[in-house]
């Protein structure tokens, strides 16, 4: 999250177009701050689940899902 906090400033600094409406600006700035949060709090909630699938000893295979990948557990 401190990721986050860090991107303020420049958020803060940095003005809507000319022409583009300033609720617009808003809406995409605070869009890609909740996208950036959700793929943090996703990459937290199955950090094992990550660290087993790209580990050398991996058993997915290619063409495997991400819903196997979170299913499987590696020993």
């Amino acid at each position: 999250m401190t990721a986050c906090l860090l991107q303020l400033p420049e958020m803060t600094s940095v003005g809507p177009k000319k022409g583009e409406h300033p609720l617009l600006h808003l809406a995409l700035q605070n869009s890609g701050m909740l996208v950036g949060a959700s793929v943090m709090l996703l990459i937290a909630v199955y950090e094992e689940q990550l660290q087993n699938a790209f580990s050398p000893g991996s058993t997915l295979h290619e063409g495997d899902t991400v819903a196997d990948m979170l299913t499987t557990v590696v020993p």
